[in-house]
């Protein structure tokens, strides 16, 4: 598959396009561009509200012979800055979408539009009581 050089690749702009479409009218806006991190390109969009920060993001990964794109629904706890306390955090794998065509034209847009509204409404549904204390494991 053929390698993705900048955000402003088609395939980012469409899938800027289509999380827009499904997670914006719930109030969520970018928090991070599409940017390259650990392999894959990486995008994040974020709304505030019932005292957590919610997050929707988008990994879009070009393998060999195929790309895939892994949707994950988050929120975490606002913790005031500078005090040195982790927040908790929940985070969901909403799923992951292998998609053989580089145009994406091609793209099974509809049910890619889905898999965002999904992970907008689970990331608004997460619930404080979810929330799990970080982990920091020594390497």
């Amino acid at each position: 598959m053929v390698e993705v050089s900048s955000g402003s690749d088609p395939r980012l702009t469409m899938l800027r396009a289509l999380m827009n479409d499904a997670a914006v009218p719930y109030g969520f806006v970018e928090l991070d561009p599409f940017g390259e991190r650990h392999g894959s390109w990486q995008r994040t969009l974020h709304v505030s509200a019932n005292s957590l920060d919610r997050y929707l993001m988008v990994a879009f990964t070009t393998l060999e012979d195929h790309d895939e794109i892994s949707v994950i629904a988050g929120a975490e706890e606002r913790t005031a800055p500078n005090t040195g306390a982790q927040p908790k955090f929940k985070r969901f794998d909403i799923g992951t979408i292998r998609l053989d065509d580089t145009d994406p034209e091609q793209w099974p847009r509809s049910e890619l539009r889905d898999l965002f509204l999904q992970a907008a409404t689970m990331a608004l549904a997460i619930q404080f009581v979810q929330l799990e204390k970080r982990e920091l494991l020594a390497s």
